[in-house]
Formats: C-alpha cells, sequence, structure tokens
C-alpha cells in the first residue's frame, strides 16, 4: 500500500475559474490521459455514519466506502467497490471488481439488492471492512483527466447528487446539482516541493473538500463547511 501513497491537493472553481486551470493544464504540457467520463459513486456508511464524524472530526487515519461505475463506456463493465484511506495527509485506494453488479445492470436493481451483493462480496470478509455499512448517497458527474510526467490532473463538473433508500430503485429520486467544479492535483510524496513551488503561484486556492459530505450536507444529512 505504501507504494501506492499520494497527495490529494483540490481546488472549487466557479465559471470565471475555470479558465485559470486551463491555462495551468496548458502551461504545464499536460495531455487528455483517458477519454472523458461520467461517473456513478454510490456511497456506503455505518450506522454511526463514522466517515462522516471521522472527516468532521479531522482524524488523520480514516476512510470512504463507495461502489464506482462509469456510464457511456462499456457495456457490462463490473462496477468496482472502494475503499478510500487517508492515512494522515496521504490518501490510497483497495479496489474489489463486482463481476455481479455492472454498468448495465445496477439501474434494475434496489438498493437493498445491490448491498446484499455487496454482502457477498465484500461486507462478510472481515478482512476487508470491520463493520457493516449501508447506502447513504449517490454521486454523479463528468471527469476529464489530464497527466504530466510527475502528476495527474483531474476536473470533475456537472456535478449531482440523490438520496438512496433500500427499497427503491437508484433513479427514484432527483438530483440536485452542485453549481462549482472540481480540479484535483495527485502525485506521488517525493515530488512534494516540486509540486508546491508550481502552486505558489497558481491564481487559486487549495481547499479541503469532500463530495460526499457536501451531498449530505445539500440533501440535509450532516453539516460541512
Amino acid at each position: 500500500m505504501k507504494n501506492d501513497l499520494r497527495y490529494e491537493i483540490k481546488f472549487i472553481l466557479n465559471e470565471e475559474e475555470l479558465s485559470e486551470a486551463f491555462s495551468f493544464i496548458k502551461s504545464e504540457g499536460a495531455f487528455k490521459a483517458y477519454p472523458d467520463r461520467n461517473i456513478n459513486s454510490l456511497y456506503f456508511d455505518t450506522l454511526q455514519f463514522d466517515s462522516i464524524r471521522d472527516n468532521l472530526a479531522g482524524i488523520s487515519n480514516r476512510q470512504k466506502v463507495r461502489l464506482r461505475w462509469y456510464e457511456k463506456f462499456i457495456n457490462n463493465e463490473p462496477a468496482i467497490f472502494e475503499i478510500k484511506k487517508r492515512i494522515g495527509r496521504l490518501g490510497c485506494k483497495e479496489k474489489y471488481e463486482i463481476k455481479d453488479l455492472t454498468n448495465s445492470n445496477i439501474y434494475d436493481k434496489s438498493l437493498n439488492e445491490i448491498k446484499n451483493i455487496l454482502f457477498e462480496n465484500i461486507f462478510k470478509n472481515q478482512n476487508i471492512l470491520d463493520e457493516i455499512y449501508l447506502p447513504t448517497l449517490l454521486v454523479n458527474y463528468d471527469r476529464e483527466y489530464y497527466e504530466t510526467d510527475i502528476f495527474r490532473i483531474t476536473l470533475d463538473k456537472n456535478i449531482s447528487y440523490s438520496n438512496v433508500t433500500l427499497h427503491n430503485i437508484l433513479t427514484h429520486y432527483t438530483p440536485l446539482e452542485y453549481k462549482g467544479h472540481i480540479l484535483e492535483l495527485k502525485f506521488k510524496p517525493n515530488v512534494k516541493d516540486i509540486i508546491s513551488k508550481k502552486i505558489k503561484y497558481l491564481n487559486l486556492i487549495p481547499k479541503r473538500h469532500s463530495k460526499y459530505l457536501v451531498g449530505m450536507a445539500m440533501l440535509g444529512h450532516s453539516s460541512y463547511v
């Protein structure tokens, strides 16, 4: 896992700040690393909402749990179960392919069916998670991918949040739109000093941001500034 640790610096952008972000991407010679994707993230939390509580409390070592799949991509592509871990200021992911859930069949299933499939694949394995997690929030957004020889950049836009409940399908609730755009720089610890110098002259201010907490706050399930 140590080799997978990386820094993730986020910038929350309005429409005017997007031009500054693209100027930075161009000036760094970043190239399109992948085709643009439409991403779905179904977040899970414990009965005590530990992911929310740990984040708000600033716990150094914490994790978020989600199921992710892509639209407008290969049909019948398996969804990926991710455990996103924060270790101090560094982050990493554990990923597990869920072959019984694909971007073609997931919308036909209730949240309870999805949870049961994950229970059979993930939740009952105590070597992966030590608690039962329940679905709490669906996030959808478009992502652009850029890359240089030392860092990656993702730009998320058209972000929306939806409530989820166990006995309904994913599309039961009307999505709530989020107006901001999220630019994220991702890089290995050994280039931290180089990246720090680059963003020092960027006319954008890094900010703490969690799509999960923002979405839960917008839907009235938590408080988040």
